[in-house]
C-alpha cells in the first residue's frame, strides 16, 4: 500500500487514507484498547454507588413598606434588581449555624466520629469538617429574577437526601428566627427592665419595712394627734403654773407672819380650806380673845403675878403655840403641794420637749418617706418609660421578621433515578473515547514504526 508523505522531508503525511491505513493493520489493538476501555467506564459505573438527589422550591416573599416607596417614589426597594436581597437569604441557608443544626440533629458524621454521648461532644476540627463535607453537597439557587429558592442535597440514601434538605428548611427558619429575636436594642430594654423592676421592688419593701418600723400608718393623723396632745399639755403647764405661783404667794405671806410673830391671817390655802382645821384654828382664836378679854378683866382688880392672871397667860400661850403649829402644818403641807405642783409641772415640761422631738421626728421620717416614695414613682415611671420602649422595640422586631415570609412550594423529595452515576453517558463517551483512542493509538505506533 502506497504512503503519502510530505513534501521536502519524506515523511508520512497525516491523511485520511494514512489513518484508515493504521487502523486497519492494527485494528487488533484497536479492538483491544476500545473493549478495556468501555470494559473499564462500565465497571466503574456499576460500582460506583448510586448518588440521588433530593430537591426543595421556597418562596420567600419580602414586604414592601408601601407608604414609603409612594412618599419617595420608589417603583421598587432596590431599583434594576428587585430581588438582590435573595442572596441573603441564600447565604443564611449556607451558613455554618444551619449546616451545624442539621449535622447534630439528624447525626451526620462518621462511625469514627461518633462520641459515646452527643454529637455536641465531637471536637471543633470534626465538625468544622463535616460542614465543609455538608456544605458541599448542599445546593442553593435562584431563577433570575424570582424570588424562588431550590435547596438541593446529594447523597447515597434517597430518603437520608430528603430528611436533610426538610432539615435544612427548617433549620434555616429557626436560625432566621433567632437572627432578628437577637436584637441588641430589645434585649438591651428587656434588661433594663429587669433592673428597674428589681429596683421597685426593693424601695416598695423598704418602703413597707420603715412604715412598719416607724409606726406611720398614716403621717397625717400622727402629726395632729402629736399636736393636740402638745397643746393639751401646754394648756396643763400653764393651769399648774398658775396654781404654783398662787400657792408660792400665799405660802411667802403665811411664813412670813410666822417669822414677825405678828397675828397669823391664812389666806386660802388647799391645807387651810379642810372644814375642821379651819374651825379649829377659830375655835383657838376665840378661846386666845375670851382668855385675853378675862385677863384684862383680872389685871383690874389683880396684879400681873396673880395666879389666875399667870394660868390665863399660860392657856393663852398655849393657845398660840397649838395655833403656831397648826399653821406650820399648814405651811408643811403646802409646801409638799407645791413640791408635788412642781413634779409635775416638770414632767409636763419633759412631756412637751418629748412631744416636739417626736413632731421633729414624724417630720424628719415623713422627709425620709417621701424620698422613699418620690424614688418609687420615679422608679416606676422609669419602669413605664422602658416598657413603652421595649414594646416598641418589639413590634419593630416583629415587623422584621414578619418582613420576609417563606412558603414552601415543593417539600423535599428525591428522584426516582440517581443523578450520578449516569451509566448510558459513561458508556457512550466511552465508546466514543475507546474508538477515538484506538485509532489514535494505532496511528501514533504506525509513525512511529515509519520513523524507526
Amino acid at each position: 500500500m502506497s504512503q503519502s508523505t510530505l513534501p521536502g522531508n519524506g515523511r508520512p503525511s497525516l491523511s485520511l487514507d494514512y489513518i484508515i491505513s493504521a487502523a486497519s493493520k492494527r485494528r487488533r489493538l484497536i479492538v483491544i484498547f476500545f473493549i478495556a476501555v468501555v470494559g473499564l467506564v462500565t465497571v466503574v459505573s456499576l460500582l460506583t454507588p448510586h448518588i440521588y438527589q433530593a430537591n426543595a422550591r421556597l418562596l420567600v416573599e419580602r414586604g414592601m413598606d408601601t407608604e414609603k416607596a409612594l412618599i419617595l417614589r420608589m417603583n421598587s426597594m432596590f431599583g434594576n434588581q428587585p430581588y438582590n436581597w435573595i442572596n441573603g437569604e441564600v447565604a443564611i441557608i449556607r451558613s455554618n449555624p444551619v449546616a451545624e443544626a442539621v449535622i447534630r440533629k439528624l447525626k451526620l458524621y462518621p462511625e469514627g466520629y461518633a462520641p459515646p454521648g452527643s454529637a455536641s461532644e465531637l471536637p471543633e476540627s470534626a465538625i468544622r469538617e463535616l460542614t465543609e463535607e455538608f456544605l458541599e453537597k448542599l445546593t442553593v439557587s435562584n431563577a433570575r429574577e424570582s424570588n424562588v429558592l431550590n435547596i438541593a442535597f446529594q447523597d447515597t440514601d434517597s430518603r437520608q437526601a430528603t430528611a436533610i434538605v426538610d432539615e435544612v428548611v427548617r433549620a434555616y427558619i429557626a436560625y432566621r428566627s433567632e437572627l432578628y429575636k437577637d436584637a441588641d436594642e430589645y434585649k438591651f430594654f428587656e434588661a433594663q427592665m429587669l433592673i428597674a423592676d428589681r429596683r421597685l421592688q426593693e424601695l416598695e419593701q423598704r418602703e413597707a419595712n420603715y412604715k412598719t418600723e416607724a409606726e406611720m400608718i398614716s403621717p397625717e393623723s400622727q402629726r395632729a394627734i402629736l399636736i393636740n396632745r402638745l397643746s393639751d399639755y401646754d394648756r396643763r403647764l400653764t393651769e399648774l403654773q398658775t396654781r404654783r405661783i398662787n400657792k408660792e404667794t400665799r405660802l411667802e405671806v403665811v411664813r412670813e407672819q410666822l417669822r414677825q410673830a405678828i397675828d397669823i391671817s391664812i389666806p386660802n390655802t388647799e391645807s387651810s380650806e379642810s372644814p375642821s382645821r379651819v374651825s379649829h384654828i377659830t375655835r383657838l382664836k376665840n378661846e386666845i380673845l375670851n382668855l385675853e378679854i378675862e385677863r384684862q378683866r383680872l389685871l383690874q382688880e389683880y396684879t400681873p403675878q396673880y395666879v389666875e392672871v399667870i394660868n390665863i397667860e399660860q392657856q393663852i400661850e398655849a393657845a398660840r403655840q397649838q395655833i403656831t403649829r397648826e399653821v406650820q402644818q399648814i405651811v408643811r403641807e403646802e409646801a409638799s403641794s407645791l413640791q408635788a405642783l412642781q413634779a409635775e409641772e416638770k414632767i409636763l415640761r419633759d412631756l412637751m420637749q418629748r412631744t416636739r422631738q417626736e413632731i421633729s421626728g414624724l417630720a424628719q421620717r415623713e422627709y425620709e418617706l417621701a424620698q422613699l416614695s418620690r424614688g418609687i414613682e420615679d422608679t416606676r415611671e422609669i419602669y413605664s418609660i422602658l416598657l413603652k420602649q421595649r414594646e416598641e422595640a418589639r413590634i419593630s422586631l416583629a415587623k422584621l421578621q414578619e418582613d420576609v415570609k417563606i412558603k414552601v412550594i415543593n417539600p423535599a423529595v428525591a428522584g426516582v433515578n440517581p443523578v450520578s452515576p449516569n451509566k448510558k453517558l459513561n458508556v457512550l463517551l466511552a465508546i466514543l473515547f475507546g474508538l477515538i483512542g484506538g485509532v489514535g493509538l494505532a496511528v501514533g505506533m504506525e509513525r512511529m514504526r515509519d520513523k524507526g
